[in-house]
């Protein structure tokens, strides 16, 4: 009977100090940036000029401005709200997208903008 009990208390207490560890599990969460407030576009100087603004400039490292047809990928300063398109044919529709990367290199959701006739 004594032994009964002392298995008993021994498996008690292996439950309860088992049950007590702490948690040392670091768990991070990656909050993506939010996408450019509007993109559009238009001339500037005579020249065909991708535009956009964001509200959270501070927390910007750069743009990725992408154009199709072409499949260029091209990056844009974190302080800069326009952008000049070389090579731009009236006759043709270009599509374009831009995300924002943040300074800890997490990208926002593309916003798009379909350009031409």
């Amino acid at each position: 009977m004594i032994m009964k009990k002392l298995i008993l208390i021994s498996v008690f207490a292996l439950l309860l100090f088992s049950c007590n560890k702490e948690d040392t599990t670091q768990y991070t969460t990656n909050v993506l940036p939010a996408p450019v407030d509007y993109f559009e576009a238009g001339t500037y100087q005579g020249n065909f000029t991708l535009f956009w603004d964001y509200k959270y400039k501070s927390e910007i490292n750069y743009y990725i401005i992408e154009k199709f047809p072409g499949n260029t990928k091209d990056t844009a300063q974190a302080f800069e709200t326009q952008y000049e398109m070389p090579g731009f044919t009236v006759d043709t529709v270009y599509y374009f997208m831009i995300r924002v990367v943040d300074k800890k290199g997490n990208y926002s959701e593309a916003k798009s903008l379909t350009v031409g006739n």
